[in-house]
């Protein structure tokens, strides 16, 4: 599952902080996030939320604009070829 985001967006924070829990509930799944921050300030949102999975940056929008993602908080599952799927 990957997780568009924003992290200064509430709805994103909320997003995050729910699949957090689901992920570290032992449920088969695995999340991964896409944020607009820098590496820096991703370690700092870990810090200051407790969310877990891992959050790749993208700072300048190249793999939501790759995706299409228009809104965020986005979330999509991954089929087993690595394509997003249902939104």
């Amino acid at each position: 599952m990957v997780l568009f985001c924003f992290c200064g967006c509430q709805p994103c924070c909320d997003t995050a902080a729910h699949l957090n829990r689901l992920e570290r509930r032992g449920r088969q799944m695995m999340v991964w996030g896409i944020s607009e921050l820098n590496p820096a300030d991703i370690r700092a949102f870990h810090r200051r939320t407790g969310v877990r999975f891992p959050l790749a940056s993208d700072a300048n929008a190249r793999i939501r604009q790759a995706f299409a993602v228009e809104h965020c908080p986005t979330v999509a599952l991954v089929d087993p070829d690595g394509r997003l799927g249902e939104r």
